[in-house]
């Protein structure tokens, strides 16, 4: 009988073989991608507040 879920949050297989493209795709080591992508998260919030702080200068 085949289970319905797997015990692990997703499948190992597919989880494997999305970050072997990933890997591939972008050819770099997996803490220089934390880097880029935690580097991308923090400049979101430092994008909006910076457009804020250029608005009220411009309206004040």
């Amino acid at each position: 009988m085949v289970p319905l879920h797997h015990e692990a949050p997703g499948d190992p297989t597919l989880l494997r073989w999305v970050q072997d493209r990933i890997d591939h795709l972008i050819g770099l080591e997996a803490a220089a991608m934390v880097v880029v992508i935690g580097l991308i998260l923090l400049a979101i919030p430092v994008g909006i507040l910076v457009a804020f702080v250029l608005q009220r200068r411009s309206a004040g």
